[in-house]
């Protein structure tokens, strides 16, 4: 049980680290002033709004797929993953949009070439503004943190399906597989999918 209780949890959260990263890319392009330039987005960009989103559900997802779901035993206990896709909806926009200010401080000291020295001295300003982007931020991408949300319930769903195969045929790659082709394609859809679809996500 304790196996198949962690291997539900690292399945769950790679799923909820490709989600987020998706996820974040959407809300920022639906942003109207970065939607305009959208198609000029970097791929530095790209990169750290990737990369904070993935870190906002992994702040998240581990802690509750471990504490809420005790094991892959019972595939359609919908109550536990309703509220758990109802917890992602609320807690993952404003935990990702707390790293919204310093995710632009990597971008821009990246694009601008900006020493490691300057990076530094701003950091404790950034941080703070954190604080306020928390709740700004946070606000304005709520609908985005819903429809992630019912995506995360889904898949999360299909993900504990695969988990109770692999424990039933022995094989302990099904549902780590399963959460990368699923996570991938959230991922891939996000980064190249059209901008004019992808705005009425976010």
């Amino acid at each position: 049980m304790g196996d198949a209780r962690n291997r539900l949890t690292i399945s769950i959260s790679l799923y909820g680290a490709f989600l987020g990263s998706g996820a974040n890319l959407i809300a920022v392009l639906a942003q109207t002033s970065h939607y305009e330039v959208a198609p000029q987005l970097s791929l530095v960009s790209i990169f750290w709004f990737c990369i904070f989103g993935a870190v906002g559900a992994l702040l998240i997802v581990p802690i509750s797929i471990y504490h809420f779901r005790e094991g892959p035993m019972r595939v359609y206990d919908l109550a536990t993953w309703s509220l758990l896709a109802l917890g992602f909806a609320i807690s993952w926009p404003f935990v990702t949009a707390a790293f919204f200010p310093i995710t632009m401080h990597f971008i821009q000291t990246i694009e601008n070439g900006s020493g490691l020295s300057i990076f530094l001295s701003d950091l404790p300003d950034v941080i703070l503004r954190g604080f306020n982007s928390f709740f700004v931020y946070g606000a304005a991408t709520i609908y985005t943190g819903i429809l992630a949300g019912l995506a995360f319930g889904i898949g999360g769903i299909v993900i504990d399906t695969m988990e109770v195969i692999s424990n039933r045929y022995r094989s302990v790659y099904v549902s780590i597989g399963v959460s990368l082709i699923l996570g991938v394609s959230i991922l891939g859809f996000s980064i190249f999918g059209p901008i004019e679809l992808l705005n009425r996500f976010g």
